[in-house]
């Protein structure tokens, strides 16, 4: 019985992984720049500070927050542990 639990778990898993390669990489589409018609807008600012002009927020910032988005689906994906895989599946038994 626990072979056939291990075999769901590792099933599961791949699934998993393949659903984070998919969603990362629809993420990264998003910004390619042959598509313009699904490309999304960043708003920033051009701030005059003192006789200095920059952008608010900086390219750095908005590069965190990109990349942001990408960590969150990752961590979120990985917070599915075989244990709670495993519970699923005996509930789904019973």
């Amino acid at each position: 019985m626990y072979l056939l639990y291990d075999f769901i778990i590792n099933i599961l898993s791949v699934q998993l992984k393949d659903v984070l390669t998919r969603t990362i990489n629809a993420w990264v589409d998003l910004f390619d720049e042959s598509n313009k018609e699904s490309l999304p807008q960043l708003c920033m600012e051009l701030v005059n500070e003192s006789g200095q002009m920059s952008f608010f927020p900086s390219y750095e910032q908005l590069e965190e927050l990109i990349l942001f988005v990408v960590q969150q689906i990752a961590n979120t994906l990985q917070t599915v542990t075989p244990q709670v895989i495993f519970s699923f599946v005996s509930i789904k038994r019973n």
